[in-house]
């Protein structure tokens, strides 16, 4: 019942410790003169208490570290996320239909990137999606080393 962004948009809540923004597909514009004007999206707005948003960040954390999320685990730094598998009410050959998803950001400790991966009819988001988000997660990492 719910839709890839909107649970990107709930991890990338939680990674900015309870602070919700819109969504926006536009980083920048530029003008006719070739001006690139930087689109600001502001702090945006308090949805979840920081405490709140702080204790999930330290389970999502620890479902890579100790649980189903280990299959999205780097090494090269710490990523948080949470693993599922979902009904869809849809019987195929007398099986339901399950979506497989894997949500999380990066980095654990410094978030820049909220990734959410859904496999229609998968088996399970650790067996499926987990590992697509970690493939996804290490392309973005020379971006991450860029901008330090």
């Amino acid at each position: 019942m719910v839709t890839p962004l909107q649970i990107t948009s709930l991890i990338a809540t939680i990674a900015d410790n309870g602070w919700y923004k819109s969504p926006s597909l536009v980083k920048y514009t530029i003008d006719s003169k070739g001006n690139r004007q930087d689109y600001k999206t502001g702090r945006g707005e308090r949805v979840l208490d920081a405490e709140t948003a702080q204790t999930v960040q330290k389970l999502m954390e620890k479902c890579i570290s100790e649980g189903t999320g280990r299959s999205a685990a780097l090494s090269e730094v710490m990523v948080a996320g949470k693993t599922a598998t979902s009904q869809t009410g849809i019987v195929k050959d007398e099986h339901e239909v399950l979506n497989a998803w894997f949500g999380g950001y990066l980095p654990a400790d410094k978030p820049r990137w909220a990734i959410v991966v859904l496999v229609e009819e998968g088996r399970s988001g650790a067996a499926e999606a987990a590992p697509i988000f970690k493939a996804i997660a290490r392309k973005l990492l020379p971006l991450y080393s860029s901008a330090e």
